[in-house]
């Protein structure tokens, strides 16, 4: 019973000086301190995160440029003629329903290769006999991402 009555009697002790703090309130200077502290942390946390996302945006352009290598390799391999395809147009259907343009959602994902150079888009382009292939991924303002592709037939 005296433990109970000596913990009531400490809870509203630390009560009453939590409630003069409260009237009190905080002085300017450490409110401009927790601001400056905000501050600092925000000027390191978003250049940061915009970096990653990014990042995870020329990712996911790579992520196409290997479901078009793929689809491109399979069109090959089910061709009688055994040439890669000399349009988008010929496979563009067999690419999973789920690519997406992560710099412009809902924007052009695949495209045969040619001037308008969109980001996030994945270009393609063939040589005539059709014997050969490049993949070219384009990322943040259009800029080339690099990433080797070869094509897997061999003569």
């Amino acid at each position: 019973m005296q433990f109970l009555a000596l913990t009531f009697l400490i809870f509203f002790v630390f009560l009453d000086i939590i409630m003069i703090r409260i009237k009190e309130g905080f002085t300017l200077i450490e409110l401009m301190v927790v601001i400056v502290i905000i501050g600092i942390l925000a000027a390191i946390a978003i250049p940061n995160y915009v970096r990653i996302v990014d990042q995870a945006k020329v990712a996911e352009v790579k992520a196409n440029m290997h479901t078009v290598q793929l689809e491109v390799e399979y069109y090959c391999i089910e061709e009688a003629s055994h040439r890669y395809p000399s349009s988008i147009d010929l496979f563009a259907d067999d690419l999973p329903s789920g690519m997406n343009n992560p710099f412009m959602p809902g924007g052009t994902v695949v495209q045969d290769e040619s001037g308008a150079d969109i980001p996030g888009v994945v270009e393609y382009a063939t040589e005539d006999p059709n014997d050969s292939y490049s993949i070219i991924g384009l990322g943040k303002q259009a800029t080339v991402i690099h990433l080797i592709l070869s094509p897997g037939r061999v003569d």
